[in-house]
C-alpha cells in the first residue's frame, strides 16, 4: 500500500491528503502524484518516464515510426505523421529535394538537391530562358537574340 498522497482515477491527483482538491495530471502522464501535476508515475502511449517526467519518444528514430512509400516520418508531441515527399523525389528522409533517396522521373542531382530537367525547371521559374552552358541557366524577363551578321545582342522587354 502507497503513502503520501492517495491515488484517483486515471489522470487526477489529490492536491490535499484528504482529497479536498481535485486536478488534473499534465497531458503526457497517464498517472501522477501531487503536490504538483507534473510529479508522473506512468506516462501515455508515445512517451516514456524519466526521473518522473514523461518525455517524448521519437517514434522516428524507432522502429515504430514506419511509413509507406514515398513518405517520411514526422515526430510530433506522443505521436508521429507520416508526410509526403516532394514530387522531385522517390522516396525521401525528410521535406524538400534536397532530402530525396532518389530522383523522380524529369529530375536530376545538381548539387545536393534533385532539381527539374532543363527546360522544366527554367520553364516554371522565368519567362525565358537561356543556356550558358551545360549545367547553367540564365533566366530573363526579356526576350534575346544574337545577331550573326553584326554580332550583336538585341532585345525586346516582355
Amino acid at each position: 500500500m502507497r503513502t503520501g498522497w492517495p491515488l484517483l482515477a486515471a489522470g487526477l491527483y489529490s492536491v490535499l491528503s484528504q482529497v479536498v482538491l481535485v486536478r488534473g495530471c499534465m497531458d503526457s502522464c497517464k498517472e501522477c502524484s501531487g503536490p504538483q501535476n507534473d510529479l508522473c508515475l506512468e506516462c501515455r502511449t508515445g512517451w516514456t518516464l524519466h526521473d518522473n517526467t514523461c518525455v517524448d519518444i521519437d517514434e522516428c528514430g524507432t522502429e515504430l515510426g514506419q511509413c509507406p512509400p514515398n513518405t517520411y516520418c514526422f515526430n510530433t508531441e506522443g505521436n508521429y505523421q507520416c508526410k509526403g515527399c516532394d514530387q522531385a523525389c522517390v522516396g525521401c528522409m525528410g521535406a524538400g529535394p534536397a532530402r530525396c533517396r532518389k530522383c523522380a522521373a524529369g529530375y536530376r542531382l545538381t548539387g545536393a538537391k534533385c532539381l527539374g530537367k532543363w527546360p522544366i525547371l527554367c520553364m516554371r521559374m522565368c519567362k525565358v530562358c537561356i543556356r550558358m552552358s551545360v549545367c547553367v541557366f540564365v533566366c530573363l524577363s526579356v526576350w534575346m537574340f544574337v545577331s550573326l551578321s553584326d554580332s550583336y545582342i538585341y532585345s525586346l522587354s516582355l
